[in-house]
């Protein structure tokens, strides 16, 4: 995905279509797919493989280069790594290479070693918070700020923190631990729907929905489901 569209970051389009025209977020994501395809055309032109899902189903690669680098024979795509050979790499469709150097990029686990995990962990990337701050069953420890959202994080995280400051001082109720199991489950299921199944995409959220039900649990003083 292009840093630039016609001249104006990726993201103001984005902030456009969601923000001043209020389109839900799979029809802003729709329109960002085609304003990409002006931008840029078939991207298989330039050697890049053409993914094995639709797109917004895994993050994309945000640069103004990568095509440009590709299109010029200065950086090759490979499939997985199948076995490391020495000086050389063995890919999973049968060809290897001689490496000089890999650069591992493996993200980060998500871990609380200060906390009992008999009380709370984060297992297989998936986080059982209700509202994605609360654990059912343990009152009085608030995670704020562990998600991955679509769109940006501090403000999200300020949200969040309005909203724990109203559950402290009685503005809010919480429901009963099954119901708030049950909130956990459909978050659950639509992640698992919207993202390809890694571990990757377990603290994923949408900006939008999940800052107006925060927002709507703050107005009603009750937390829904």
């Amino acid at each position: 995905m292009p840093k630039y569209i016609m001249g104006i970051p990726s993201d103001r389009w984005a902030a456009f279509l969601s923000g001043k025209l209020r389109l839900p977020t799979p029809v802003t994501r729709t329109l960002m797919r085609y304003l990409m395809v002006v931008a840029v055309g078939d991207q298989q032109r330039f050697g890049i493989p053409r993914p094995r899902h639709p797109i917004w189903r895994e993050h994309a690669t945000l640069s103004q280069e990568l095509l440009s680098h590709a299109g010029h024979g200065r950086i090759r795509f490979k499939p997985d790594i199948k076995e490391l050979r020495g000086d050389r790499v063995a890919f999973v469709d049968g060809s290897d290479e001689p490496i000089d150097a890999i650069v591992y990029a493996t993200g980060y686990r998500t871990t609380f070693p200060f906390i009992d995990p008999a009380l709370f962990e984060v297992s297989d990337g998936r986080a059982a918070l209700y509202r994605r701050i609360v654990p059912p069953r343990l009152a009085g420890l608030f995670m704020v700020g562990l998600v991955q959202p679509v769109g940006p994080t501090i403000p999200l995280a300020e949200i969040q923190g309005r909203w724990v400051a109203a559950l402290l001082s009685g503005r809010i109720r919480l429901p009963a631990p099954p119901r708030m199991d049950e909130e956990i489950a459909r978050h659950r299921r639509a992640i698992s729907h919207r993202y390809v199944g890694t571990q990757r995409y377990t603290l994923e959220v949408d900006f939008r929905e999940y800052a107006k039900a925060l927002r709507r649990d703050m107005a009603t003083g009750i937390a829904g489901d």
